[in-house]
């Protein structure tokens, strides 16, 4: 099976591991676009009251990746982690994106240790250096 992404692809940013990393790290406008009183039910698995959205991201924010199972798309998900500019500022998110059978709904600490380290060295190739 594979998943293709054309670019300039565009994920509800409630729904998508990616959306989700766009709130927590990229800029505060972003929420202009999830302010709704309800969102979208794009399969059942997709939550749509927005008060939990802010605590998932805040989770995400917390953890430094994001997850969202079956929520897009049913039998996908994705793990997904931040990229950074040199100046600290969100670039952007990378993410691993699979079937449910290969990417869990809890998935493995090594899996998540693959992304979050993808995402750093991408970040470290935009010149960021954590700590600084």
């Amino acid at each position: 099976m594979q998943f293709t992404f054309r670019p300039g692809a565009k994920f509800n940013l409630n729904s998508s591991s990616l959306g989700h990393i766009s709130l927590a790290f990229g800029p505060e406008a972003y929420w202009g676009h999830v302010a709704v009183d309800k969102f979208e039910q794009e399969t059942p698995k997709t939550v749509t009251e927005p008060a939990r959205l802010v605590e998932r991201v805040q989770k995400a924010r917390a953890r430094g990746w994001t997850i969202v199972p079956e929520e897009a798309v049913l039998g996908v998900n994705a793990v997904a982690a931040p990229v950074f500019f040199h100046d600290a500022t969100y670039a952007g998110a990378i993410a691993i994106v699979g079937s449910i059978q290969h990417i869990p709904a809890s998935p493995s600490q090594d899996m998540i240790d693959h992304v979050i380290a993808a995402a750093h060295q991408a970040s470290r190739n935009l010149g960021w250096r954590p700590g600084e």
